[in-house]
C-alpha cells in the first residue's frame, strides 16, 4: 500500500472514529436523566430515605444500603455508555491496525536496491542482505 493511500486510510479511521464519539458521546451523555444517576441528592433516593424507620441504627443501616446501592447502580448506569461510546472506535483502531498493510513493507519505503519487493517483507528481507556489505570476521 503506498504511504499516501495509508494516511488517506488513517485519516478516514480517525474523522470516523471522532465523528462516532461525539455524536454517540452526545446521544449517550448529552440528556441524561435523572434516574440514570442516583446519588443522595435525587428525588428517588430521597424517597427512599424517608421510608426508612426505627432506631437510629437501624435508620443509618437503611439509608447507608439506599445510598451504596444507588453508587453500584450508577456505575454500572454509566459504563455502559462509556462502552457504547468508546468500545467500537476502539475495536475499528485494533481492527485497522492488525488488519491493514503498513506502508513500511513498500518498495519505495524501504532501503536502496530492494525495488521490486512489493508488499511482501519476506523478500524484502532477502533482497536486503543481499545488498549488505560482507560481514568482518573477528579473530
Amino acid at each position: 500500500m503506498k504511504k499516501s493511500s495509508h494516511r488517506i486510510m488513517i485519516g478516514a479511521v480517525l474523522v470516523l472514529c471522532f465523528g462516532w464519539m461525539a455524536g454517540v458521546g452526545w446521544s449517550q451523555f448529552g440528556n441524561m436523566s435523572e434516574d440514570r444517576l442516583l446519588t443522595h441528592r435525587s428525588e428517588t433516593v430521597k424517597q427512599q430515605m424517608t421510608d426508612c424507620t426505627g432506631s437510629f441504627k437501624e435508620r443509618y443501616d437503611c439509608k447507608e444500603e439506599i445510598v451504596l446501592e444507588g453508587k453500584h447502580t450508577t456505575l454500572l448506569n454509566m459504563m455502559v455508555p462509556f462502552v457504547i461510546v468508546f468500545g467500537p472506535p476502539l475495536a475499528l483502531g485494533i481492527a485497522f491496525r492488525f488488519f491493514v498493510a503498513s506502508p513500511r513493507f513498500s518498495s519505495r519505503t524501504l532501503a536502496p536496491g530492494t525495488e521490486g519487493a512489493g508488499d511482501d517483507p519476506d523478500e524484502w528481507l532477502r533482497q536486503t542482505r543481499k545488498n549488505l556489505p560482507p560481514r568482518r570476521r573477528r579473530g
